[in-house]
Order: C-alpha cells, then structure tokens, then sequence
C-alpha cells in the first residue's frame, strides 16, 4: 500500500477522502479579501477595539477618557494618616484614636478603595495596589477601633491586646517599608537616567 492510500474509517462512515482547500488572503488600501470575500478593514479595526497596533491605542466612540483619581485618593490617604500620627504621638494629651472611626471608615476607607478600583480601570497596577491595601488597612482598623465582636474582652491582659495590636500593624508596617524602598529605588533611577540624558 502506498503513503498516500487512502483507509476509510468504517467506525465512522468515511468512505472516501475528504477534500481540503486553502484559503486564499489579499489586501488593498480599502478591503481585505478571504477568498475573495471582500471585508471592508474598518469592520477589522472596530473588531479589535479601535485599533490593530500594539502602541497607543487610537480613540474610538468605543473608548473613554477617565480622569487621574491618584490625587484623590492620596488626598483622602493624607488627612487621615496626619490626624492619626498625630494621635498616636499622642499630641495635646489625645491617647486615643476613636475620633477617627467615621474618617478611617469613609475617608480612607471607602474613597481609597474606589480609588484603587478606578485605578485597575485606567491601568495603573501600583496605584492600585497602595489604595486597595490601604482602603482595606484604614477600614479594618476602625473595625479593631470599635471593639467589634469583644476583641478586647477576648485577651486576658491589656498588655496582650496591645501586642495583637503590634502584630496586626506588623504587616502593614512591612508593606510601607517595602514600597518606600521600592518607590525610592525607582525615583533615583529615573533620576540618574534623566540627567544622563541631559548631559
């Protein structure tokens, strides 16, 4: 039997070979051809959202413009994050932070937390990541605050409320050393690249 017999597969119902064709593509400034099916290029663009670059992306009906909300959410980060490093050195004799339920709730809770989300809209990863984290910090913070489910009842002493406490601010603490390392990395590279580039 030769390589290019043909056996017909009886399980199947073959009973003769199938007949393949290739398809044929071209192209002109207006159409693209599939077997000499013309197809207007604008019905391609529209297919691939707006554009068949990988560069930047060509404004079409379809896509929107958002506004920056870093500098909101840095706002709503900054008031709260003063008032309660101000209440933790313990500034004009105020030792406790419950002042700030409301503000770590909505302030730096809930607006960070929109924030981050608008962020992943607009595709700003670490922009994102700061205010989910800390939207999720500030708000859990207020929950630990207001004492929910008898946190402080569940410890024998209140020297042990006050290490669960440091060992909750532990991770979090981490977090903004690491991103201080890494944002102060990144600003001095682009700083030697921009003054090398100037030299």
């Amino acid at each position: 039997m030769s390589d290019n017999a043909y056996e017909p597969d009886l399980e199947k119902g073959d009973s003769r070979p199938s007949q393949t064709s290739s398809s044929t593509f071209r192209h002109d400034a207006k159409n693209i051809y599939i077997n000499d099916q013309a197809i207007d290029k604008e019905e391609f663009i529209y297919a691939f959202g707006g554009s068949l670059t990988v560069g930047t992306r060509k404004q079409t009906p379809q896509s929107r413009n958002y506004a920056d909300p870093v500098p909101s959410g840095l706002a709503a980060f900054s008031c709260t994050t003063i008032t309660l490093g101000l209440i933790e050195m313990h500034a004009k004799s105020v030792t406790h932070a419950n002042i700030l339920i409301a503000a770590l709730l909505t302030t730096s809770g809930l607006v960070e937390l929109i924030v981050g989300i608008l962020c992943f809209i607009i595709g700003n990863t670490w922009a994102c990541l700061t205010f989910l984290l800390f939207g999720g910090f500030y708000s859990s913070y207020s929950f630990v605050l207001m004492d929910l489910g008898g946190q402080i009842e569940a410890y024998s002493s209140t020297e042990e409320y006050a290490q669960s406490v440091a060992l909750y601010f532990l991770p979090w603490v981490l977090l903004r050393f690491t991103k201080l390392v890494v944002s102060s990395v990144l600003c001095l590279v682009s700083w030697v690249c921009t003054t090398s580039m100037l030299v």
